[in-house]
């Protein structure tokens, strides 16, 4: 079977659930899984109702990549990342994951990632091993374990495989730092002053015996041409 990333038609889909995050985390993580594959990609956000879903659909109105609610997509992908907005994908991650579920023909890549005391997970699925499975289920059985029984599941660091943390940034040191470099400017803006002061000083010292030459010599020539003087 030919990877999916040599198709130009072929799409990846990558949920992201927007749960209680802010939107200052899930527009870095939306935008990271649109450029995180050489294939197209589908980026699907279930935003909740309110203020803040109504500000993340303002903000992707004009992006045809991106959907909102649970509709699937038409066709339907080979392959869909499910992934909280807490982590951002790297360039590149999406084909990595998927060049990986090729090779071994893996139904389901579990992805954790841990930073000190937080813990995310996400999942990289092949659909049609999934489909597959939900026609195979055994009694009693999960989704999953059926998945891993006919296709293979395998757990890797997604911090090494695919995902950098969200940042939220410290305003209050942005501020800080604002601070500081308009002090700077203000202090340059008070030198740089100081010196084209200095400069027109010294420029006015250095013309002035220009003037006084230019004029001694105009005196002597119009004494000249009025026979008021030596020649």
């Amino acid at each position: 079977m030919s990877s999916p990333l040599g198709n130009g038609s072929a799409v990846v889909e990558v949920v992201i659930d927007f749960d209680r995050s802010p939107p200052t985390k899930v527009k870095p993580s939306v935008y990271s899984a649109l450029g995180a594959s050489k294939a197209p990609v589908r980026v699907a956000v279930a935003p909740p109702d309110g203020p803040r879903g109504e500000r993340l659909r303002r903000a992707f109105a004009d992006d045809r990549r991106v959907a909102f609610g649970d509709s699937p997509p038409d066709p339907t992908p080979p392959y869909r990342l499910h992934q909280p907005p807490e982590l951002m994908l790297r360039v590149g991650a999406l084909d990595r994951l998927i060049r990986e579920a090729e090779r071994d023909r893996l139904g389901i890549l579990f992805l954790a990632c841990v930073k000190n005391s937080d813990m995310h997970f996400a999942r990289l699925e092949r659909l049609d091993a999934l489909d597959a499975a939900a026609g195979d289920l055994r009694d009693g059985e999960e989704l999953f374990d059926a998945v891993d029984r006919r296709e293979g599941t395998r757990w890797i660091d997604g911090t090494d495989w695919a995902f950098d943390w969200v940042e939220r940034p410290d305003v209050t040191g942005l501020h800080r730092e604002l601070a500081s470099l308009r002090l700077a400017v203000h202090d340059l803006e008070g030198r740089l002053a100081h010196a084209q002061e200095r400069a027109r000083h010294w420029r006015r010292l250095a013309e002035e015996p220009v003037r006084d030459r230019a004029m001694r010599t105009l005196k002597r020539r119009l004494r000249r041409l009025t026979g008021g003087g030596p020649r």
